[in-house]
């Protein structure tokens, strides 16, 4: 079977097309999902990283246009092909998102097989490997990690190669298509930014594995650029090294944002904006989608100007951080999780949706999290967003060996009730943030939440003048009680109030 093992999902209201597609499909060798509205769709698309997406145009309850958008605009879904149908007229306002992947009903079989399979020849393409199967060892001390990557760029070799520094229990891995680099990772970076860190590994070990990779391409620039320009900036940072502050520094502005000239360059205003979350200079450097080396210049040239101040903090020795959540308490929230169709073992990440009004109430909470030891925040999140807001994730953290938890903005919006259900069912609980809107839309989605499903949620006031909302048995604290807690002890708290829910259930 031509694509055996690959995943399709079919999301149509129609049985009969549904019917009609199925043994094609079957014969194809495609592993497929039918979804017979939109908030089901989204939820598969989200869930299980289907290759290709095949949707009514006139889905249910959410539009497959609407869908479209916010799998373009999620990093995670945002490559996979789309193709629409249907039998009405097409809206030109969705030509955007059509990509001249359309389908007219009535449609012949042989039509949309031809399409399924030009979509998916599109996508294996881009991770091809054609590579030996002899795996290569060695160790970086003796063989440079540009020397090896040359190698392989002028053999061609396809598959990752993986590297490791033992006693700083780090490693980092390069994948290679055709000789090319088309991504690397190492921790929570990727993509340039990644391999330019990589390259500096002046000693651990490496191993070479061909074919044994599916990455997202993030990485485009031609194998030799990439060399150069790394080999520049390793060379640039070591001549002034001297200069930057220390990664332990933490960073303020002495200028007001407001004063800030308006236009500013991509790294610059991504720097700036991290400050709102982040004061420490690896932190900004880290979460900043920009390489090191630019992110350092730019860091060392507000401090230069005056706009920002590094101070220097003693390092205080604490014990190790451990575990947010017991072992206990991860196992609980597993078991609550577990369904018929998903076995508990399979669960490695929750959602807590963040439910606000405005953006600044999610600037606020996020502003809280990030004090929490383990955080990651989502790369460029914060950029570009006006006073709604955005649908997506926050960020994650990891809350035991075995579970992350990842926060997601979620709109108290009327546009969103759709997606309520299939974003908070398996959700370990919501938590409402009340800002000023006098908590109507936190009334509101309580109500809401009751009336369709079991969800567990916390509200967290933000404005000091906010009374509780006299349900006694919701767990509710103002912001600035929480502010008073060490960061890692209210984060506890709060998700001990869903456990405890769940048990008193």
């Amino acid at each position: 079977m031509k694509w055996k093992n690959k995943k399709i999902i079919l999301a149509d209201p129609d049985v009969n097309v549904v019917k009609k597609l199925n043994s094609s499909l079957k014969e194809l060798g495609l592993k497929f999902f039918n979804a017979k509205d939109g908030p089901r769709a989204l939820e598969l698309a989200v869930s299980a990283k289907p290759d290709l997406i095949i949707m009514e145009i006139s889905l249910p309850f959410l539009n497959a246009i609407r869908i479209a958008q916010i799998l373009k605009s999620n990093p995670n879904t945002k490559d996979i092909p789309i193709i629409f149908m249907t039998s009405g007229e097409i809206n030109l306002a969705y030509l955007p998102f059509l990509e001249n992947a359309v389908i007219k009903k009535p449609f012949k079989i042989n039509d949309v097989v031809a399409r399924i399979d030009a979509s998916l020849l599109t996508v294996e393409k881009a991770i091809e490997v054609k590579g030996e199967s002899k795996e290569v060892q060695g160790n970086l001390a003796q063989m440079p990690i540009v020397d090896i990557l040359q190698i392989f760029n002028m053999n061609k070799k396809e598959g990752v190669l993986v590297l490791k520094r033992e006693k700083e229990a780090q490693e980092g891995m390069i994948f290679l298509n055709d000789g090319e680099i088309i991504n690397a990772v190492t921790g929570v970076v990727k993509g340039e930014k990644a391999l330019y860190r990589l390259l500096g590994w002046q000693d651990g070990t490496f191993e070479y594995i061909p074919k044994n990779f599916n990455p997202e391409v993030s990485i485009e620039k031609p194998t030799d650029a990439l060399l150069m320009e790394g080999m520049r900036q390793l060379d640039e940072l070591r001549r002034i090294e001297g200069e930057f502050p220390p990664m332990d520094a933490h960073l303020y502005m002495k200028i007001e944002p407001r004063k800030f000239p308006s236009e500013l360059r991509p790294v610059t205003k991504e720097v700036l904006a991290l400050l709102e979350f982040y004061k420490k200079v690896s932190d900004v450097v880290n979460n900043c989608a920009y390489p090191d080396f630019e992110v350092m210049i730019t860091i060392h040239t507000l401090v230069s100007k005056g706009i920002l101040e590094c101070r220097q903090k003693e390092i205080k020795q604490g014990k190790q951080a451990s575990p947010i959540l017991t072992s206990e308490e991860a196992f609980a929230i597993k078991e609550g999780l577990k369904t018929p169709y998903r076995e508990t073992y399979e669960i490695d990440t929750v959602k807590v949706p963040l439910m606000a009004g405005s953006f600044e109430e999610i600037k606020e909470i996020t502003n809280f999290l990030t004090k929490i030891d383990g955080f990651v925040m989502e790369k460029g999140f914060f950029l570009g967003a006006g006073k709604s807001v955005p649908f997506g994730p926050v960020g994650k953290i990891k809350v035991s060996d075995n579970i992350t938890i990842l926060f997601h903005a979620f709109p108290y919006d009327d546009a969103y009730l759709p997606l309520w259900r299939p974003f908070m069912g398996d959700s370990i609980g919501t938590i409402l943030l009340r800002g000023n809107d006098k908590g109507n839309n936190v009334k509101t989605a309580l109500k809401r939440l009751r009336g369709i499903m079991d969800v567990k949620p916390v509200i967290i006031n933000l404005d000091t003048h906010h009374k509780e909302t006299g349900d006694d048995d919701i767990f509710q604290i103002n912001m600035k009680d929480v502010k008073k807690e060490e960061p890692g002890e209210a984060f506890h708290k709060i998700l001990g109030s869903f456990l405890k829910l769940k048990e008193a259930q």
